[in-house]
């Protein structure tokens, strides 16, 4: 696999990884300290926080219409085309 490939994966996958590392880290410290149920319900709730909040900002399919770019260009006015890919 090349660097940009790498990059590309990295980048797609960020925000799972960098969750699950600090979900790892605050478990580690939770298991050298020591062990309680507060500790639990602690790493719990960030879990859970980390997995609705990575759920609700996943960007969703979308479908561009041709029709509506070619009728929005050249119909007068200034048209500012921006095209975002969700991968």
């Amino acid at each position: 696999m090349t660097i940009p490939g790498l990059y590309k994966s990295f980048r797609r996958n960020s925000y799972p990884i960098i969750s699950i590392l600090l979900i790892g880290t605050l478990t580690y410290f939770w298991i050298i300290k020591r062990f309680t149920y507060e500790g639990l319900a602690f790493v719990t709730a960030i879990a859970a926080f980390l997995l609705f909040n990575w759920v609700w900002l996943k960007p969703g399919h979308f479908k561009l219409e041709a029709k509506a770019v070619f009728d929005n260009i050249g119909n007068g006015r200034p048209t500012f085309l921006n095209i975002y890919s969700n991968t």
